[in-house]
């Protein structure tokens, strides 16, 4: 705006003159006196060179700036998103609709500031017209062409002085679009949930994973542990069943392990069906390190084969309901 006014203010007398000029050979017919189907193009060429050159400079001047001004702000950005056909804009919902008028900030903004622009030209029309509303009443006594130019004065008046206003207010405006469009370009709570299932995996499917390892442990304690020749434990948070058969195996195995709930029944299945459960916590954390099904490595073989010789030295002269308490015998006994 303030472009296209400055290009009147300095192109004014130009632009006046060459309509004037173009208004005097139309009356006057001195250019197109003769009017027929041969000439009708040469006739409407000439009128829209006319007109291209009157205009020319206010719209130059004003594509310039807007084009400067966005550039100035967003940088070079060419797309043909917006151009491409998308039936779903043409859905209606009521809903959106409302909430869109109701809660966007955007919408709230857009309004506030198109009512401050509105009053803000209202404001400097009425003060300008009524600093020279003297002047005004006194135009029924002037000359015709002297009556334009004050009114063209209080017009440039309330022009300039309403751009001044816009460019007190645009900074402002501005501003607040610019903190807008970062706004938008965060993710919502629902995106970055999404993202983060996306990264981690989702919550529920982890859970339901977690839950069925869960009943995997618990049914393979379950089936391993009364078969297992003995139950090695610190006091209460680490249990892990062994088993050994010289025949098949190099080493003892690890059939089951669990820690503080499944520790314990892991201790109470080796009770009930007469497995030794032997409280050695330093070989018991160890032990839990390793994995299910994995033969101990052989620096523990010394450890545990002092627990499975005892093991297999009152294997024939105790009972397997006995068996189940001799673990006292060995309590304290701690492997370094």
């Amino acid at each position: 705006m303030g472009a296209g006014f400055l290009m009147v203010w300095l192109f004014g007398t130009y632009m006046l003159w060459e309509t004037l000029h173009f208004a005097e050979e139309m009356i006057g017919m001195e250019k197109f006196s003769d009017i027929n189907p041969g000439n009708i193009t040469d006739i409407f060429r000439t009128i829209m060179w006319t007109v291209i050159r009157i205009v020319a400079p206010v719209t130059s001047a004003a594509f310039f700036a807007g084009l400067v001004g966005h550039l100035s702000q967003v940088g070079f950005l060419f797309t043909a998103e917006p151009l491409k056909l998308d039936l779903s804009n043409l859905k209606f919902s009521g809903s959106q609709m409302l909430e869109k008028l109701t809660l966007s900030k955007e919408i709230a903004w857009d309004l506030m500031m198109s009512v401050v622009k509105l009053l803000a030209v209202g404001v400097v029309a009425v003060e300008v017209i009524y600093s020279e509303f003297h002047g005004i009443i006194l135009l029924v006594d002037v000359e015709l062409f002297d009556g334009i130019l004050f009114v063209l004065s209080l017009a440039f008046e309330i022009i300039y002085k309403t751009i001044i206003i816009l460019l007190i207010l645009s900074p402002i405006d501005w501003a607040f679009q610019k903190y807008q469009h970062e706004e938008d370009l965060k993710m919502t709570p629902q995106q970055k949930d999404d993202e983060r299932k996306q990264q981690e995996g989702d919550p529920e499917v982890k859970k339901k994973q977690k839950q069925k390892m869960r009943e995997n442990a618990q049914r393979r304690i379950e089936e391993e542990v009364p078969e297992a020749d003995v139950v090695i434990t610190n006091p209460t948070h680490y249990a892990v069943a062994l088993v050994y058969d010289e025949n098949s195996l190099e080493a003892p195995q690890i059939v089951a392990k669990g820690t503080d709930l499944l520790a314990q029944r892991i201790k109470q299945l080796a009770r009930e069906n007469g497995v030794p459960v032997y409280e050695i916590p330093l070989l018991a954390r160890t032990l839990y390190q390793l994995d299910i099904d994995q033969l101990i490595p052989p620096a523990l073989y010394d450890a545990v084969a002092t627990v499975l010789a005892w093991v297999e030295t009152n294997r024939d002269n105790v009972s397997k309901q006995e068996r189940a308490n001799l673990e006292q015998k060995v309590k304290g006994l701690e492997i370094a």
